[in-house]
Parts: C-alpha cells; sequence; structure tokens
C-alpha cells in the first residue's frame, strides 16, 4: 500500500504566518468566550518566541510548557515553534511524579509556567505571561537569523512521552517535515472552511492534540478552548458544543460513544457538528455513535490510525450508511507506505494476519536519549531506497479485499489461543450486542501452567445481572472454541488511563477452574516436584498433564531420570501413558538400589587368544575393546558397500562463531574434548572377524586445519573425502577465518561415532573447555549403553514387534532400490506463528510434536503411494533412563525403528494421532531391538524406503556465552542416509523440514512438491482435528 503526494517545502511556522497573512482578522482562539485573532496569536507567539530564544530556545533543544488549557497554551506552543525548538507539553491533570520524570529525562534548556509550580521545580523557569517578559520584544515573523541556528524540516517539532513496556515512559521526537506531510492531507480531507470551529478537547500530553491545534490554525478555523470542569462531564460537554456551534473534534473512540451518549441523555441535536477525527482506540459503530451518524446528512468519522512514533498514516471513513463494526483503519495517507509483513519480514496476502509496519514522510525521528530502542523499532525498510527506515508498530491487521486494512490487536500483547491469533473485536461485539452487557473487554491472562486464556470482562447494564454460564452459552453458540472466554468478570467500571484507552492491566485478575490439586502422599509430592523443575512451570499441580504443561520425549527423559533418583521406578511409556503426577504415582514402585556399571575389567565381548593378540599388535595404545551395536553395523555396512564413491554417513557439522578467537585455546578445548570422550578416539576392525569390533584407543592425534577465508563467504571444506574406518579419531576439525571476529569451525564425523544428541554434548563441552568457566560432569562411558542393551529382554522385544508388524505391506515411495551416489536436498521452514499453533495444539490433546509429524507424514504416505496401511522407518534415542549419565554420554546410542499407521480416508485426524502415540508409547520398552531383526519379523527387507528423524536435541546457538566472548551465532548442520527419502524435522521458533533424497529414484520436482504439501498439512491440523483424513486442508 504505497501513496505518493507534492507537498510543500515550508516549516509549520511558516504555514501558520501564510494562514495569518490571509485572513489577520479572523478569529483563531475563543477561551471562555474572549477571542483572538490570527493577527493577535501571531503577535503575542513572535514575542515569546524571541524571548524564549534569549533563553536559549532553538533546533535541537527542548522547552517544557506547564500551562493549563487556554489561550497561552496555544501561544506557547506557537511560540516554541517559532523559535525553532522542541515543544514539551505538560499535562497538569497528570501527576506530579510523572511530570517531574518527563523533566528530568528530556532535559529541557527552559521550562515555561504561569506562575510556578512547588511540584516542578526547575533550575531555568520562565513565568509567563507576566513577569519575565519585556516590554520591548518585536511583534513581527522570526527569520533564520533571529534563531539560533537554521531551521530544517528534519528538526522536531515536539516530544511525547508514551508508556513504555518496562514501565519507563519514552520521548518521542516528531520532525517538522512529517507534519507538514499530514496537514497538507487534512486540507484536501477534512473540513476546509475559514472559521470552521473545532473543539479543544485532546488531552494536553497526547500526540492528537497537535493535530488538533495545527489542524485548525494552518486551515483559518477557529479553536474554542472549553473550560476543564466542562471537558470531564459529558452533559455539560454536549450542551457546550451545542452552543459554541462546534463543527468538527479531534478524540478517542471512548469520548465519541460518551458524547452520543450524553447528548441522546439531554436531549442535545449538536446539529452544527459534521466531523469526529478518531485516533488512538478501535472504533466502533453501534448504539448512539450510528444514530448520530443517521441524524443528519454529511455527518463523517474519520478512523484514523497512528500512534506517537508515527503520524496519523492511515484513514477509513464512516457515515450515515455504514454499517461495518469494528471499523477498518482504511488507507495509508500521503507519501506513506503500509507492509503487512510475516515474522520473516514477507508480505503476507488479502485477509492474512501479519504484522504492520509503517515507512514514509510520517516516522518519528525516534526516542529522545534512547538510541538503543529506536534501533529496535525503526528498522531499515527492505523495500524502499537504501537509508529509508520503516517502524515497527507492534499491531497486527488485515488488507481486506478493499484494500482496507483491518486492525486485529497488538503483536507485543498479543491475544493468542491455542496457536490462534485471536481478533477480541468480535467476542467484544457479540458481548456488547446483549441487552444486559453496557460494554465489554477481552483480553488474555495466563493460567497456572502458563497458558493464555481468553477473559471477558463486562459492565452490566443498568439493571442487568448478567450470568457468566449464560453469557459462555451463548458465546459458545456463535464462536470457534478457542475464541469462547475460559472465565467472564463483571466489573463496576472498566479502567482507563489518562488518555482514555481501557487500562488493561488495572483489571481484576480471573479465577480460572482449577485443573490441579495438591499432592496427597510423598511419591506425588516428588512427581510434581519432578513435572516442575524438568518442565519449568512452577503452577504444575498433582492433576497436571505432562504433554499439556509442555512435555516432549527429551522432557521425558529426564522426568524418569530424576524420579529414578528420587527412588521411583518409572518408565517414559509410563509417563506417556498416564500424564499426571497423580496416576503416574500410583503406577510408580519403589527402587531398588542401582547396581554399579560395567567394570573395564569384565569385558563384553569375549575373543579368542590370537585375535586378541592381533589386535593388541595393530593397535599399541588398545585401551578397550567392544562390540558394535546392530545401527553401527548398518551404517558400517552401507560406508563400505559404497566403495570409492561418496560416503552417505559421514556428516558435517559447522559452528558460526562470533567475537574474539583464541585459535590455540580452540584447538587445546577440541584435544581435550577427544582426550576425554573413549567413543571420539573409537575406530572399527572388521577383517577376519564374524562381527565388527570397535577398538578404543587411550589417545588420538587431533586432526586440526586451519584456513584464511577473509573476504568470502564461508566454504564447507572436505566432506565428500571419506574416512578410513580403521584409523581413529573418524572426527576432523577445519577452522576457518572469515574476519578479525568471524569463524566458521566444521567438525565433520562419521555417523557411526557420533548421534546427533552426542553431537550437541560434544559442542557443548568445546565451548565448555574453551571458555574454562565451568566444570565438566564425569564421563559416563559408552560401555554403560553397550551393556544396557546387551542385558535386555530379547524375546519381549521380540514378541511385542511382531504382534506390532502382523500382516504388514512394505509403503515404498520410489520406484526403485536405494543406490548410492549423490542426494539432492529440500528445505520447507514453517511461519513462527504456523509452529506456535501446532505447538499449541498438542498440548490442548496431549500430543507430542513428534507424533503430530509421525501421523500426518503417514497420512502424506498415504496420499501419495494410495497404500492405506503405511509404514515408514524413524529414529529414536536409544538413551535409557536407567542407564547412569546417559544424557551426556557421547557415542551412537540411536536406533531406526518402523513406525505403522492406519490411515483409512474416514478416520478423524485426532483419532489417528491419538493411536500414534499410545503404539509408542507401548512399543518404547522395545525399541533397541536391531532393525535387521524387526525386519525379518515382517518377512521383508524392503519394508520402508522414507526415514523420518525428529531432531528434538538439535544444536542451537543459545547455548554458547553472550558478552563480548566468542558466541556461537549459528549452525548449519549436513547429513544424509541410504534411504532414498530422508526427513529431517528440527522444532524451534520455525518448524524446520529438511528432505535429502536420490535424485535417480524421486525427482526434485515431486520431493518439493511433497515436503511443500507436508507443511501445508502440518498448518491445517489446529484448525481441523475432527474432520478426516480425506477432507484434511482440501
Amino acid at each position: 500500500m504505497r501513496t505518493t503526494h507534492p507537498i510543500p517545502e515550508c516549516s509549520i511556522p511558516a504555514l501558520f504566518e501564510a494562514r495569518v497573512r490571509d485572513d489577520p482578522d479572523a478569529i483563531a482562539l475563543r477561551d471562555k468566550g474572549v477571542e483572538t485573532t490570527y493577527a493577535e496569536l501571531n503577535s503575542r507567539a513572535n514575542r515569546l518566541a524571541r524571548l524564549l530564544v534569549s533563553r536559549g530556545a532553538g533546533p535541537e533543544r527542548v522547552v517544557a510548557v506547564a500551562l493549563p488549557r487556554s489561550a497561552e497554551l496555544i501561544t506557547a506552543f506557537m511560540a516554541v515553534l517559532k523559535a525553532g525548538a522542541v515543544f514539551l507539553p505538560l499535562d497538569l491533570t497528570y501527576p506530579a511524579e510523572r511530570n517531574r520524570f518527563l523533566l528530568s529525562d528530556a532535559a529541557p534548556v527552559l521550562l515555561l509556567t504561569a506562575t510556578g509550580h512547588p511540584d516542578l521545580s526547575f533550575r531555568d523557569q520562565l513565568i509567563w505571561p507576566g513577569r519575565d517578559e519585556p516590554a520591548d520584544l518585536a511583534e513581527h515573523d522570526l527569520t533564520d537569523g533571529n534563531r539560533t541556528s537554521r531551521l530544517l524540516p528534519a528538526h522536531p517539532i515536539y516530544a511525547i512521552y508514551t508508556s513504555g513496556s518496562t514501565g519507563r515512559p519514552k520521548g518521542v521526537l516528531m520532525p517538522g517535515a512529517g507534519l507538514v506531510n499530514l496537514l497538507s492531507w487534512h486540507a484536501a480531507t477534512l473540513p476546509t472552511e475559514p472559521g470552521t470551529r473545532t473543539g479543544h478537547l485532546s488531552a494536553i500530553g497526547f500526540d492528537v492534540v497537535m493535530h488538533e491545534i495545527l489542524g485548525t490554525l494552518v486551515h483559518g478555523k477557529c479553536l474554542v478552548i472549553p473550560a476543564e470542569q466542562t471537558r470531564r462531564d459529558p452533559i455539560r460537554l454536549v450542551r457546550w458544543l451545542q452552543s459554541e456551534r462546534i463543527q468538527q473534534l479531534f478524540l478517542p473512540n471512548v469520548m465519541i460513544e460518551s458524547i452520543c451518549d450524553a447528548a441522546e441523555a439531554a436531549g442535545v441535536t449538536l446539529d452544527a457538528l459534521t466531523d469526529m477525527i478518531q485516533s488512538g482506540e478501535a472504533l466502533t459503530l453501534r448504539g448512539s455513535v450510528s444514530r448520530f451518524l443517521r441524524a443528519r446528512p454529511g455527518r463523517r468519522i474519520h478512523n484514523h490510525y497512528g500512534s506517537a512514533e508515527m503520524q496519523d498514516v492511515t484513514t477509513w471513513i464512516a457515515d450515515a450508511h455504514t454499517a461495518v463494526s469494528p471499523a477498518p483503519i482504511g488507507r495509508a495517507l500521503w507519501n506513506t507506505t503500509a507492509y503487512v509483513l510475516d515474522e520473516d519480514l514477507r508480505p503476507v496476502g488479502d485477509n492474512a494476519a501479519g504484522d504492520l509496519y509503517i515507512a514514509g514522510a510520517g516516522l518519528a525521528r525516534g526516542y529522545l536519549n534512547r538510541p538503543a530502542l529506536t534501533g529496535m523499532v525503526f528498522v531499515p525498510d527492505p523495500f524502499g531506497a537504501a537509508g529509508t527506515r520503516m517502524y515497527r508498530t507492534g499491531d497486527v491487521v488485515r488488507r481486506l479485499p478493499s484494500g482496507d486494512l483491518q486492525y486485529l490487536g497488538r503483536a507485543d500483547n498479543q491475544i493468542k489461543v491455542h496457536g490462534f491469533r485471536v481478533e477480541t473485536g468480535e467476542i467484544e461485539a457479540l458481548l456488547v450486542a446483549r441487552t444486559d452487557v453496557a460494554a465489554a473487554v477481552v483480553t488474555a491472562r495466563q493460567d497456572r501452567l502458563g497458558l493464555n486464556r481468553l477473559v471477558a470482562y463486562l459492565r452490566p447494564a443498568p439493571g442487568a445481572h448478567p450470568e457468566p454460564w449464560e453469557i459462555l452459552a451463548g458465546l459458545a453458540d456463535m464462536l470457534p472454541r478457542h475464541m469462547v472466554p475460559a472465565a467472564v468478570v463483571t466489573v463496576d467500571r472498566l479502567p482507563r488511563t489518562p488518555s482514555g484507552k481501557i487500562d488493561v492491566k488495572a483489571l481484576p485478575e480471573p479465577v480460572f477452574d482449577v485443573g490441579g490439586a495438591p499432592a496427597e502422599t510423598p511419591v506425588e509430592a516428588a512427581l510434581v516436584a519432578v513435572y516442575r523443575e524438568v518442565l519449568a512451570v512452577p503452577g504444575i499441580g498433582a492433576d497436571d498433564g505432562f504433554v499439556r504443561a509442555g512435555g516432549d520425549s527429551v522432557g521425558v527423559l529426564q522426568v524418569v531420570i530424576q524420579a529414578r533418583e528420587a527412588g521411583l521406578d518409572i518408565t517414559a511409556a509410563d509417563v506417556f501413558r498416564f500424564q499426571t503426577p497423580r496416576a503416574l504415582a500410583a503406577a510408580a514402585s519403589v527402587k531398588p538400589p542401582a547396581e554399579p556399571g560395567p567394570d573395564r575389567r569384565h569385558p563384553l565381548i569375549c575373543l579368542p587368544a590370537g585375535q586378541l593378540r592381533l589386535l593388541q599388535s595393530d593397535t599399541p595404545d588398545l585401551e578397550e575393546i567392544l562390540p558394535v551395536t546392530p545401527l553401527q553395523q548398518g551404517l558400517l555396512f552401507h560406508s563400505l558397500s559404497a566403495g570409492h564413491t561418496d560416503d552417505a554417513y559421514v556428516e558435517q557439522l559447522t559452528l558460526r562463531l562470533d567475537g574474539r578467537l583464541d585459535r590455540e585455546a580452540l584447538r587445546d578445548a577440541a584435544r581435550a574434548l577427544i582426550a576425554r570422550h573413549g567413543a571420539l578416539r573409537t575406530a572399527f576392525r572388521f577383517d577376519g572377524l564374524p562381527r565388527p569390533l570397535q577398538l578404543v584407543s587411550s589417545a588420538a592425534e587431533l586432526p586440526w586445519r586451519e584456513t584464511d577465508s577473509t573476504g568470502a563467504d564461508t566454504a564447507v571444506p572436505d566432506r565428500r573425502s571419506r574416512f578410513d574406518l580403521t584409523q581413529a579419531p573418524l572426527l576432523r576439525f577445519h577452522l576457518l577465518r572469515l574476519g578479525a571476529e568471524r569463524h566458521r569451525l566444521v567438525i565433520t564425523y562419521h555417523h557411526a561415532a557420533l548421534d546427533g544428541w552426542s553431537l550437541a554434548v560434544v559442542v557443548e563441552e568445546l565451548l565448555a573447555l574453551y571458555h574454562g568457566d565451568r566444570a565438566l560432569p564425569p564421563v559416563s562411558p559408552y560401555r554403560h549403553y553397550l551393556h544396557w542393551l546387551a542385558t535386555r529382554d530379547r524375546q519381549a522385544a521380540v514378541n511385542a514387534w511382531k504382534e506390532a508388524l502382523d500382516g504388514v505391506i512394505p509403503t515404498n515411495l520410489a520406484a526403485g532400490a536405494s543406490e548410492s551416489g549423490t542426494r539432492d536436498r529440500v528445505v520447507v521452514e514453517l511461519p513462527a506463528a504456523t509452529t506456535q499453533r501446532l505447538d499449541e495444539f498438542g498440548r490442548e490433546h496431549g500430543l507430542t510434536l513428534n507424533t503430530i509429524v509421525h501421523g500426518l507424514w503417514a497420512t502424506l504416505l498415504g496420499e501419495e503411494t494410495g497404500a492405506r496401511d503405511v509404514v515408514f522407518g524413524t529414529t529414536v534415542s536409544g538413551r535409557a533412563p536407567e542407564i547412569p549419565g546417559v544424557e551426556k554420554m557421547v557415542g551412537t546410542l540411536i536406533n531406526t525403528v518402523p513406525v505403522r499407521v492406519n490411515v483409512e480416508p474416514s478416520q478423524a485426524l485426532l483419532t489417528v494421532l491419538e493411536h500414534v502415540q499410545d503404539q509408542h508409547s507401548h512399543l518404547s520398552p522395545h525399541q533397541h531391538l536391531a532393525l535387521s531383526d524387526t525386519l525379518r519379523l515382517a518377512g521383508t527387507t524392503g519394508l520402508f524406503d522414507t526415514l523420518v528423524v525428529f531432531e528434538n536435541q538439535a544444536l542451537r546457538p543459545a547455548c554458547a556465552p553472550g558478552g563480548d566472548r566468542l558466541r556461537l551465532t549459528g549452525v548449519d548442520v549436513a547429513e544424509d542416509s541410504h534411504y532414498p527419502l530422508s526427513l529431517v524435522v528440527t522444532p524451534g521458533h520455525r518448524l524446520r523440514l529438511a528432505a535429502t533424497f536420490q535424485p535417480s529414484l524421486l525427482t526434485s520436482p515431486r520431493v518439493h512438491a511433497l515436503i511443500t504439501r507436508f507443511g501445508d498439512v502440518l498448518a491445517a491440523v489446529p484448525g481441523q482435528p475432527h474432520r478426516p483424513l480425506a477432507d484434511l486442508s482440501r
């Protein structure tokens, strides 16, 4: 939305002085019956301006004015502008403490006041009018020669303080050029007949008062000033408006409603009043306001959108024929651009909610004395010319098909429920349409679990006593479930800020239905404490569900570990099955004392003496011989089968490091890391052996390279360089220098030595060793996992998988068998809002994000292949909580298991997802069984050809220290598999879907369409949980 229009290149004082010359005898001010002509106002302002200049006022210097609403205040305002200074109004109706803060923060050169205020003591005061005004001051207009310096359009003309999110008000500096643009637009759209009467009602400390005063005086109109008592009494005010024949008003929506209500009550027609200009609130057109518009032809309410940080920048006009509520905020004014963007600053389509950004002539310079805050909200305009800025309004809007913008709410105080962005105005409109409700506001409050819940605050109609349950029942018949408030609170009045807006912070706290309860037994208390610690939700009670409170498969591991430390024997399956601490406590048993892990003196594998001596002679520094896991054996098989082509299991991690880097210290940290973990000193042997073995050396050389790539983009070196699997270590480091404080550390490794979880541990410990600021926990040796694996009940696992895979039919997406060779990649990221909606949907229905991904991927495979019984592979962490220190263990613990899902099209989506989660819970104790065994049970080696990897322990930049030290600012991972298609799903602010595939089997357009479709289906889930799969997102 862009608009352009030429405007005059002149100052605000010049515009006013031109109007004075046109008609010097016209009435400019009428203050309690006393009139002042334009010539008289100009002369008085010129005299005062010269006095201000003599006291130091001028461009870029602030002058504070503390005068009551009066002709003197208007004169002082014009004088400050004529001096070229910055006008800072102090509203004497505000608390003295706030005005003292403004004086301290703005540091004006002068405080202009009428009689002196003991609450506003200031080092340099000017008492005016009166004793401090010399008699010989000239009355003609000032020029730049009379000012302290030349007055330019970019110089600020006023400073307005607005509330800050931290509680500290912030001053906004507005340059003159933006106001000239607005006033020029006023001339084309508002009543401009000389003598038009404007009521001076705007709050003194509100930016709209500048529009009210200057929009009147630069266009030859008359500003009529009421007594303060009249302004505050609605009945007296409407009678004053009638007697003074007021034609135009600038005021917020709440005052419009008050005036229209009072006029009806007092029987006042307000027949002269034709135009009301509303800004600062959402305009509502109902009741007496609608009747006011219809009572006389030509009446209009102008809905202007703006804030202290920008002039009014959009407009929409309501008249007698308008029947829209809530009203749109309209289209951009002259020389203004309104962008509706997503969280990645990309334009959104019509009717889609997005964040509103404003660029163009109306922007403020920024915040007074707060450059950091200015830089945060006045950001570069990616769509404009170089050096241009746009303002992040913090408001959420959508563009209607008509081209008008509709305000939906605040982004920094978003009303979001279960991931849905809720337009509270729709709910409020339904509430005030009731005869028993006089006024309503809907906002969000957090419940005990930190989840947003809608709350409706009502002011009942006189004599009415609305019942909350009846109101909620009525809303439930008209609104989607996520828009029905969780609580209704009746109040005698809706509190307001001094500017007339609803003061949401002053509303009373609601009482939600209590979902949990105190623990009643020691076991329940222990589990409640564990939940609170792991999930970081202090309000969890004994009846609160694990998933709803934010739990996932990583959190469940921590719950089980901490429960075992507390002496309770539970499993991950128990947590997902029973969910609440109370139900889990009933199922838990007291755990016997833990047995120590296997001693190195008791080997996990027995070898003939000859083989043992041969291995010892080949590896003089041999520390330990370990068996390989079934998954490691499969990885080694595929790596060796690839021959001299690319090894799919050579993977790479690139760390983006910013800040001062000590290269020697980083290399020493890498060397210490290898010495710390046996898995990083491991190689494999397979020649002449019935099964491969892993040999752990007591020492290994650090493979380290450094390259100076200053001035170049980051390069990814040597990923395709294969490892000699018989030589440790199976990882190497390459440090790239891109600039003085920009480096990339590339860690290349073989997947048989490390899994993704271990990689996060490796990076965390590498940075900790580099900084040397904390002790690392003792290493939990990899052999502990191998011992645990060897002691599992294999027959129980076989029985469970045999039942799960009974009658299964392979699901193959590709047309042929997997083969080695190059692989292509497709990456799709879901918007942050969609990701949050998925998370909230999962919490609401007790489903993990992993479950949702698996269920939807199965649905998509069913669509692609026509199968109703779908199977694909997935990786599981393999980190059993009963293994001491497993969460920090380094090695390859993962396993690949099948996921089987019935995707009959008539089934409801939620039913399918619940089945997927139940199946996962049932099979989780048996996920250690080798894939080769599960494939034999299925009777085929080609059971599936797609693999889903859910990286919920993925590396994130936040794990690095901040400050001026070395910072981890980004992570890039390159990984493959031998499957025709492998999908890596990475949770985060934006859910990431990364598919690698074999282009000889699956074409790039097909995979791109498939992953894009997957993202679309995921986005559609929260809105249609009960729809059959056949209708999903269609």
